[in-house]
């Protein structure tokens, strides 16, 4: 699902909800926010969370579709 307001320029990636085989979601999540790996692995136990904040739409759409790819739900929203 993605949520988009006209004229905006920044947007959030939210992680919605995790699949049982968390390994890859875990790498993806790693990669895109800079998150130790006991960070990253608490926040995507407590679903949903916020991944990245006001990035550009190009780069939260290839982490949609990663998150997507491993099995995992993933929203774009426009930031504000």
């Amino acid at each position: 699902m993605e949520i988009v307001a006209d004229g905006c320029d920044e947007f959030d990636v939210l992680l919605l909800d995790v699949p049982e085989a968390r390994i890859p979601t875990l790498q993806i999540v790693r990669e895109a926010t800079g998150w130790s790996i006991a960070e990253a692995r608490e926040k995507i136990a407590h679903t949903p969370v916020l991944l990245v904040e006001a990035t550009r739409k190009s780069r939260a759409d290839e982490l949609r579709r990663r998150l997507a790819e491993a099995g995992a739900n993933a929203e774009v929203r426009a930031s504000g």
